[in-house]
Order: C-alpha cells, then structure tokens, then sequence
C-alpha cells in the first residue's frame, strides 16, 4: 500500500497523529487566514545580475507588419526609431500606441508586439522580481501542493521565504498567503512555471475558492535556456544546466521524483530529517534561478 493510501487508512480508523513539526531548519509557525503554516526564512548578499535599459524606441519590428526587409527598407528612407514613424500614413497610428506603450511601461502591449524579455525586464527594479519555485505530490493539479519558495532582492542581500504545509489542512492558508505575497511583486521568475507552477497554484486555489493570483510580467527562464544551450545539454533540468553551466548542485541533493514520497512520509511522521532536505533542494533551485538571469541576454 502507497503513502497516500495509507494515511487515507489511518484517517478512516481515526489513528492518532503526530504533532506537527516546530523545528525545521530554524523556521517558525505561522497562522494565516485561519489556520496556519511553517515558514522557513533565510538571506544571503550577492548582486542581483540585471539588464541594462535596451533601445525599445529603436525597435521598427515591433510595429505589425514590420519585418526585416521593410525595416531596412524604412530606415533607408531615413525612418531611425518609432518616432520617426508618429507621422507616417501607413504606420503613424501604431508607432503613437507602442511609444505611448513604452512610456507608460505596459509590458503586456509590448510583449504582444514582440518585445524581447531583455528588454521588457529592464524596464523594472530588480527590487520588483520575485523568484518562485514550488514542491507537489505529483504532477497532476488534483494532488496537493506543498512548499512555495521566493526570493527577492533588496541591497545587496536576497532574501529567501519558503511556506511549507505539515499537513494537508495547512494547504489552505499556504496558497492563501502565497497569492497575498505574489501580489507585491510586478515581475515574477520560474523555471517551467509557465507550465507547471503557475498553472498548478492556479488550480490548487480554484480547489480552495481563493482568489488567482495575476498581473504580473512572467519571464520562464526555460525557455532561455532552450534558446542558448538546447542541443549542447543532456537536457535543459535545472539540475543539469546547473551541473555543466554553474557547477553548484552538491552531490547529496535529493532527486525530484522522491520528493512526493518524502513528503507522504513526512506527513505520516512529521520526521524533520525526511523534509529537510526537500527544502534545502528547494533553496537550491531557487538561487540558480538568480544566477541565471544573464541569460536574457544572450
């Protein structure tokens, strides 16, 4: 009999269960939105590697209908940036809407236009950037999520939040809280969160009722990744660009698909040394994501 089974057996026999953990890696607990959570804090200093401001002005392409050839051809007839371009009875009418775009930096106008995520992160503070990553008991949404991990900026020092659920009762106010915290950030990270993360919380508040967490400008370093290194990688995994890129993944870090058993047993057991390591893989996935922002300009 699996984990999940069994603990579903013992709750049918009404079997006592264990206190709930208080004393994972220096964490503390927490209570949000009638319940109540673990929250295990960590801070590190390091610069936040960040774009500088790109020529967005500069940008014909941007304007449908604008490929390369009729953009050698413009800038032949002297038409140098979208300025240039307010004027003209052909393409007057969308060059006002991207500059006004630009100016107002509405990222969302400007990434339906086409807009690289070079470009539409500079425009923000690295302040702005939250980086997430999360732990879950499958792949499917139906089954529960358990340990959200963030990471922001701030002088010189990035700070680490991670909620974790001891409990399946504590998924409630965990996604409650996450969805309260993305709300302070415009511009979010993740690895195949476009995917998997975001999707999956998504489904896991529709479970609960709780508002859906949005309006954020959300860059999947994936994607980059794929663009730079696919076909000169094994396979674009974290822990493999982190192998052969950023040589930073430890030899004892625990393989992702143990992770949901881990968890059953933790839930069982509320074994601190069974979850500890899931969190510091957590961690680790979360700092690489830091180191690897630079690649928005290759």
């Amino acid at each position: 009999m699996d984990l999940a089974r069994r603990l579903r057996e013992r709750q049918r026999r009404g079997s006592p269960r264990p206190p709930l953990a208080q004393d994972i890696l220096g964490g503390r607990e927490i209570g949000h939105a009638g319940g109540t959570l673990y929250l295990i804090t960590d801070e590190w200093s390091g610069e936040l590697p960040w774009p500088p401001p790109g020529d967005l002005h500069s940008q014909l392409q941007l304007l449908h209908g604008i490929g390369p050839y009729t953009e050698e051809r413009l800038r032949a007839e002297g038409y140098g940036c979208l300025a240039d371009l307010v004027d003209h009875p052909r393409w007057g009418g969308q060059a006002r809407r991207i500059l006004a775009a630009i100016t107002q930096g509405d990222v969302y106008t400007l990434r339906q236009a086409g807009a690289r995520d070079r470009d539409l992160v500079a425009l923000f503070r690295p302040e702005e950037a939250l980086f997430l990553d999360i732990e879950t008991t499958g792949l499917a949404s139906a089954r529960p999520l358990f340990l959200v991990g963030m990471v922001y900026w701030r002088e010189g020092v990035f700070h680490l939040k991670q909620y974790l659920a001891r409990s399946f009762e504590e998924e409630c106010p965990l996604l409650s809280l996450v969805v309260h915290e993305l709300r302070s950030f415009p511009l979010l990270f993740t690895y195949n969160g476009k995917m998997f993360d975001v999707p999956f919380i998504r489904a896991r508040c529709l479970t609960y009722g709780l508002p859906l967490p949005k309006g954020h400008l959300h860059v999947d370093l994936l994607s980059h990744v794929r663009r730079v290194w696919q076909g000169r990688l094994p396979n674009c995994r974290l822990t493999t660009v982190e192998e052969y890129c950023l040589q930073s993944r430890p030899a004892d870090d625990i393989p992702g698909a143990l992770i949901p058993e881990i968890y059953y047993h933790f839930v069982e057991t509320q074994d601190v040394a069974a979850i500890e390591g899931v969190i510091r893989h957590n961690a680790l996935d979360l700092k690489t994501l830091t180191r690897l922002v630079p690649i928005l300009e290759d």
